[in-house]
């Protein structure tokens, strides 16, 4: 009644058109669903382009790789962009060799208004000493799904998180790492794979 349905079956009959699933069996950890913002119209229509989601458990892990330490207030993109970019691909190489792909990993807000950020590979191997490790613990995690070149597909689905899901998904930021996943591939494709996780809490 609430979104404007006589009954639960008309409900649940759009919803399952929309997300392909039962409501009761989108509250399972898991489950991919889509989001999108109110349509709202003022100078442009927000709201009718999809985000493809899941809310999933995952238990602690560890990344390993090497890191920096940016401002989070002055070109933080364009500086994570510069490390990827200048870090030997050898280097790359190693790392990507103790997992299945790599991750990014943005890691702590400092009073000093820096963050760290990692290029990294999810691994429990071994690894030389001139790389680090940061212990990620078990959380609950939205898991975006992203299909696009890189970055500029990243960078809109970032953009898109903070000011479209958040402040309509009954979820808030938890206080721990975030996390891009890269998939194996051509970067530049259109139909390149890759993911953001953002930690979250039920509020």
């Amino acid at each position: 009644m609430k979104y404007g349905y006589n009954s639960p079956d008309s409900f649940s009959r759009a919803f399952i058109a929309m997300h392909e699933v039962t409501p009761s069996k989108a509250r399972e950890k898991g489950i991919s669903l889509k989001a999108y913002l109110r349509v709202t119209f003022s100078l442009s229509i927000k709201g009718v382009v999809e985000m493809n989601y899941r809310i999933e458990q995952k238990n602690s892990f560890t990344v390993v790789g090497v890191k920096q330490r940016f401002s989070h207030i002055d070109g933080l993109g364009e500086n994570v962009g510069k490390m990827w970019t200048n870090t030997p691909q050898e280097t790359i190489s190693q790392i990507a060799g103790l997992g299945n792909g790599l991750v990014g990993v943005y890691s702590g807000m400092y009073e000093d208004n820096t963050t760290d950020y990692y290029i990294a590979a999810i691994t429990e191997k071994d690894f030389p000493k001139t790389l680090c490790k940061l212990e990620i613990p078990s959380l609950t995690w939205a898991i975006f799904e992203i299909i696009g070149p890189m970055p500029t597909a990243m960078a809109e689905i970032w953009w898109r998180i903070f000011s479209e899901w958040f402040p309509t998904s009954g979820y808030e930021h938890a206080e721990a790492p975030e996390v891009e996943w890269y998939s194996n591939g051509n970067l530049s494709s259109p139909d390149y794979k890759s993911e953001i996780w953002i930690p979250v809490n039920k509020k």
